[in-house]
């Protein structure tokens, strides 16, 4: 999918009051968006119905972030963290999003997303650990890229004693006001 931009791409904030909505098949193709995901996002659902989620995905993603996302999906786990994505118009957001399969009993139906505003805060140490990992998949060997950027990416929170989910959580508990962490 195509992002035309006829003037440079700028980020968009995802107002605090919405929630964005989208549903795939096991696949990873789109089935729903809710109106508020379409209404920001600015494609219309006849454009995304069956088109791949990760045609929303930004370059600057690193591809070891979607390696821990779907060892989490693919086990049965909802998996929670930092996304930055695409509009309709080539503009970007960054997200604090949830994802997590839709299972009836042993079948698989799909997965859900959950995108909500990420704290503005925490976006610098974000963009530093995703840019570091971006640039061990550019100097990794063919192939090897998401495995390398993740391993680096355990290796490192690892040090700092938490796995990625404790990370994103530490950040999103410092956006709270101290009263609210210390109940």
């Amino acid at each position: 999918m195509k992002h035309p931009s006829p003037v440079p791409p700028h980020e968009i904030l995802i107002p605090g009051d919405r929630l964005l909505v989208c549903k795939t098949d096991p696949n990873g193709r789109i089935t729903y968006c809710n109106p508020a995901f379409l209404h920001f996002t600015g494609y219309r659902l006849k454009e995304l119905l069956g088109r791949k989620h990760s045609a929303l995905r930004h370059p600057d993603m690193p591809k070891g972030i979607f390696s821990h996302l779907w060892r989490h999906l693919e086990q049965g786990q909802e998996w929670f963290g930092f996304l930055k994505n695409l509009t309709a118009r080539g503009d970007f957001f960054w997200s604090f999003a949830q994802l997590m399969p839709d299972r009836n009993g042993d079948e698989l139906h799909g997965y859900h997303a959950i995108y909500r505003p990420s704290p503005r805060f925490a976006l610098s140490e974000i963009e530093t650990l995703y840019g570091e990992m971006r640039r061990i998949e550019h100097e990794a060997k063919h192939g090897a890229a998401a495995a390398s950027s993740l391993a680096w990416l355990e290796r490192r929170l690892g040090d700092l004693h938490r796995g990625y989910e404790r990370w994103v959580f530490r950040l999103l508990d410092l956006q709270r006001p101290n009263t609210a962490r210390a109940a």
